[in-house]
């Protein structure tokens, strides 16, 4: 049996979603900070926020808030804002 020196394309795959899940993730922890402190701190849509930190789909930039926060951002700046409002 002959051994390839190429990896197959199971493999490569799995090199991707490693490279996807592991790398991706710090970048987006920033990218989100930065959504965060504008949520807190300017009166920018949601779309105009995930278009400032670098994502062009407003569904995709939701999906990794809500992966982190476990809610939507608009619902996330709601329920800060009326807090900091209260004090």
């Amino acid at each position: 049996m002959v051994h390839s020196i190429f990896p197959t394309s199971s493999q490569m795959a799995a090199v991707f979603r490693f490279i996807e899940e592991n790398y991706r993730q710090p970048i987006t922890l920033c990218d989100i900070a930065q959504a965060i402190y504008l949520l807190q701190k300017t009166e920018q849509t949601i779309g105009q926020i995930a278009e400032s930190i670098g994502y062009q789909d407003i569904c995709h930039f939701s999906r990794y808030f809500r992966q982190f926060y476990g809610t939507s951002p608009q619902a996330w700046r709601n329920e800060h804002l009326c807090c900091v409002a209260a004090s």
